[in-house]
C-alpha cells in the first residue's frame, strides 16, 4: 500500500510537471507582437514560473525528505531486487519529472522570450523602415507642395505686379489729367485777365502771357495775345515773332494772320498786310474783322475807295452790330464826300456818314446799358 502511494504521488508530480510544461509552452506561443502586451505577459509568465519553481522546490524538498524517511524506514524491509528496482525507477522518474517540469519550461521560456525579443526587434525595424518611407513620401509631397505653392505665389505676384502697374498707370494718368485740367483752368483764368486788360495795360498783359508760356510753352493763345500786346506797346518785331510762333503751333489760327496784318498795317506795309488778311480769310471766309481791316487798308492807300466800301459792307453784312466797322465806314464816307465832284454826291456821302455814326452811337449805348 505504501509503495502504491509513493508511485501515485510521483505519477501526479510528473503529470503536473508535464501539464505545467504544456501550459507554459502554449502560453509562450500565444504571445502578442505588440511590445507593451508582450512585456506584460513576459512579466506575468516570469512571476508564475518563479512561483512554480518555488512550489516545486518546496515539493521536491518535502518529497526528498519523505523519501529519505521512507528509504531509511522501509529499505531494510524490502526483501527483493524488484522492490529496489521500483525505488530506483521512482527516483529516476522523479528526477526526470523535475527535469522536464522545471528545467525544460525554463529553457523553453528563455527561447520564447528570446524569440519575442527578436520579433519585437524585427517589428521595431519594420516600423522604423515604414516611418522612414513615410517620411520620404511626406518630404517628397512637401517638396511638390512647396513647388506648387511657390509657382502659385510667383504667378500671383506676377499678376499682382501687372495689376499694380495697370492701377499705377491709371492713377498716374488720372493725376496727370487732373494736373492738366488744373493747369488749363489757371491758364484760362490768366487768358481772361489778359483779354480784359491788354488795351489798358499791355505790358502787364504781356507779362501774364509769359507766365502762361512757362506753364505751357506751346500755348498758341498766350503767344497770340503776347503778340497783340507787343504790337500795342509798339514792338513790331517781338509781336511778329510771337504771332508766327503761334502759327507754327496752329497753322489754321486765322486770328494770328489778322494780327500780323495789323502789325504791317501800322508799319505802313500795306501789301504785306493785305496778304496776311487774305490768308486769314482763306481759313475763315466770314471773318468780319478782317474785312473791316482790308477796308481800312484801302482807305489808307486812298487809291480805290470803292474796294474799301465793299469790304466794310461785307463786314457789316456778317455782323450788323459791328460798331468799329460803322465808325470806319462813316470815316470812309466823309473821305468820299471830300472827293465827290458834285454837290449831290457830297450830300449823299455825308448822310451815309451820319447814318453810320448814329448806328455806332446807338450800338455803343446799348452795350453800355448791358
Amino acid at each position: 500500500m505504501k509503495k502504491l502511494c509513493i508511485l501515485t504521488m510521483f505519477v501526479c508530480i510528473t503529470i503536473m510537471s508535464l501539464a505545467q510544461t504544456g501550459a507554459v509552452v502554449k502560453a509562450n506561443y500565444k504571445q502578442s507582437n505588440i511590445e507593451i502586451v508582450l512585456n506584460q505577459q513576459v512579466e506575468m509568465l516570469t512571476t508564475r514560473i518563479d512561483s512554480m519553481a518555488i512550489a516545486h522546490q518546496v515539493a521536491i524538498g518535502e518529497v526528498k525528505e519523505e523519501q529519505k524517511n521512507l528509504v531509511s524506514n522501509y529499505y531494510n524491509q524490502l526483501d527483493s531486487d524488484f522492490d529496489r528496482f521500483l525505488i530506483y525507477m521512482t527516483i529516476l522518474w522523479s528526477v526526470l519529472g523535475v527535469l522536464f517540469g522545471i528545467v525544460m519550461p525554463l529553457i523553453l521560456n528563455n527561447k520564447a522570450e528570446q524569440q519575442t525579443k527578436d520579433e519585437i526587434r524585427a517589428l521595431k525595424d519594420v516600423v522604423k523602415e515604414q516611418i522612414q518611407i513615410h517620411e520620404r513620401v511626406q518630404a517628397s509631397r512637401l517638396r511638390e507642395l512647396y513647388k506648387d505653392v511657390d509657382q502659385q505665389i510667383k504667378k500671383q505676384n506676377k499678376t499682382f505686379g501687372t495689376r499694380f502697374a495697370e492701377h499705377k498707370a491709371y492713377i498716374d494718368k488720372v493725376s496727370n489729367e487732373i494736373e492738366h485740367y488744373e493747369c488749363q483752368a489757371k491758364i484760362n483764368q490768366l487768358l481772361t485777365e489778359v483779354q480784359n486788360i491788354y488795351n489798358e495795360d499791355a505790358q502787364k498783359a504781356a507779362l501774364i502771357c509769359s507766365e502762361i508760356l512757362q506753364l505751357d510753352k506751346n500755348n498758341e493763345n498766350a503767344l497770340l495775345w503776347r503778340g497783340i500786346a507787343n504790337s500795342t506797346m509798339g514792338k513790331p518785331q517781338e509781336a511778329l515773332s510771337d504771332l508766327r510762333a503761334a502759327l507754327v503751333i496752329n497753322p489754321t489760327l486765322a486770328r494770328a494772320y489778322n494780327n500780323i496784318g495789323n502789325v504791317y498795317l501800322k508799319e505802313g506795309q500795306y501789301d504785306m498786310a493785305l496778304q496776311n488778311y487774305k490768308n486769314a480769310l482763306e481759313i475763315n471766309p466770314r471773318y468780319d474783322v478782317v474785312y473791316r481791316n482790308i477796308g481800312l487798308v484801302y482807305m489808307k492807300q486812298g487809291t480805290d475807295l470803292s474796294l474799301a466800301e465793299e469790304n466794310l459792307n461785307k463786314a457789316l453784312d456778317i455782323n450788323p452790330n459791328y460798331i468799329v466797322a460803322y465808325n470806319t465806314r462813316s470815316k470812309l464816307y466823309r473821305e468820299m464826300s471830300k472827293r465827290a465832284t458834285t454837290e449831290e454826291m457830297r450830300n449823299k456821302y455825308n448822310q451815309l456818314s451820319l447814318a453810320d455814326a448814329r448806328n455806332a452811337q446807338k450800338l455803343q449805348a446799348n452795350d453800355n446799358q448791358k
